[in-house]
């Protein structure tokens, strides 16, 4: 479907989502809750207007991309992105300039990579996320130093940043899921991703 409303009810939406229109919100009830699956499907969510804002939702089943962001600068924010056969945040160069502010989200148990940026843009800022599990955890092609990259749990099969700037704050380490097998991201106490910063923040969408 095309998306123009703002809010999206608890429950499973088995569909590839994409969203046209600029400004638009996508706002669903928390990640768990509120799930688009794309069921296989190229992408869960398809991103090509400009400054739309996704909160809140679990987002998987893309086989090549949870979260395609074609064009346009966006803002994502507490969201689970899992289960994917490829990339979890794709930014593509390929219509436009695809770029995102990526805040507070887990990133996890996806193909070859987390967050796969094209150009490194200076318009993406990842902070305060759990990118776990997935082949390799920030990856570029191009080492532009422009991404700013700040106060993020990683803990990846491969590289952790690949032709990316390392940033600030960023710890590499385990962030010590309840049960990732069992699909529960939330935290267990010990968790590095607790008070990430020194000053409170949690990194991730629990």
């Amino acid at each position: 479907m095309t998306a123009s409303s703002s809010m999206l009810h608890p429950g499973t939406y088995k569909e590839e989502v994409e969203v046209e229109k600029d400004e638009t919100t996508l706002l669903g009830a928390g990640p768990g809750k509120t799930v688009i699956d794309a069921g296989g499907e190229f992408a869960a969510l398809t991103l090509s207007g400009e400054d739309c804002t996704v909160e809140g939702l679990t987002l998987t089943g893309g086989v090549s991309h949870v979260i395609n962001v074609k064009d346009g600068h966006h803002d994502i924010s507490r969201c689970l992105i899992y289960g994917n056969d490829d990339r979890g945040i794709y930014l593509s160069n390929m219509f436009g300039t695809g770029t995102a502010r990526i805040e507070y989200c887990t990133i996890v148990d996806n193909g070859p990579s987390g967050i796969y940026s094209i150009d490194d843009p200076s318009g993406t800022e990842i902070r305060f996320c759990i990118i776990a599990g997935n082949g390799r955890g920030v990856v570029s092609d191009e080492d532009k130093g422009g991404m700013t990259i700040e106060y993020n749990v990683l803990d990846n099969e491969g590289e952790n940043f690949d032709d990316v700037p390392e940033g600030e704050g960023n710890v590499e380490s385990d962030p010590r899921f309840i049960n990732p097998k069992g699909g529960d991201y939330r935290l267990e106490k010990s968790s590095p991703a607790i008070d990430v910063d020194g000053k409170g923040h949690t990194a991730g969408c629990f």
